[in-house]
């Protein structure tokens, strides 16, 4: 599953605009696949997560901390307006999360993804706010294997249960 939620976690970085020229990127992959393998990590933020990941790249937690905020920004204010909205629910008058928040939010999109909990989240392929069809959408979900709106990640090395 790592990798298969590493490339998910690296498309949905795409397709939100993240930049993955900067170093906050790669942090934000590695931190999202620690959280993916063990959730409280969300609420020890700065004493876990932020940390583990400065030992894993060799740097400061405070330099990881301000780059993934650098890449959270950059997302905030170009991003795929429709992946916000769905993912973070932005409104235009809601500010940037923290990356507390951008941490929560994404584990919790990308988990019901996985599980198929098409309650918690609509996965739309149009946009919620000009009501068109979301060529974003529709590519970043056939790039994590769903390939339809019932949301039900496709394995080849699934054993068939039909």
């Amino acid at each position: 599953m790592s990798l298969n939620c590493k490339h998910c976690i690296s498309r949905l970085l795409d397709c939100l605009g993240a930049s993955n020229t900067c170093t906050g990127y790669d942090y934000i992959i590695y931190g999202m696949l620690l959280i993916m393998d063990d959730a409280r990590r969300i609420n020890l933020i700065t004493k876990s997560l932020y940390v583990d990941i400065a030992l894993f790249y060799d740097t400061s937690w405070n330099c990881v901390e301000k780059n993934i905020r650098s890449v959270v920004s950059s997302i905030w204010v170009s991003g795929n307006e429709e992946l916000l909205e769905i993912i973070f629910k932005k409104s235009q008058k809601k500010q940037k999360p923290t990356n507390k928040q951008f941490f929560r939010c994404l584990y919790e999109y990308i988990s019901a993804l996985y599980s198929g909990i098409s309650e918690q989240y609509d996965f739309p392929l149009t946009c919620p706010i000009s009501k068109q069809y979301c060529k974003w959408l529709d590519e970043f979900y056939k790039n994590i294997g769903i390939s339809d709106r019932s949301c039900k990640k496709t394995d080849p090395h699934a054993p068939d249960r039909s």
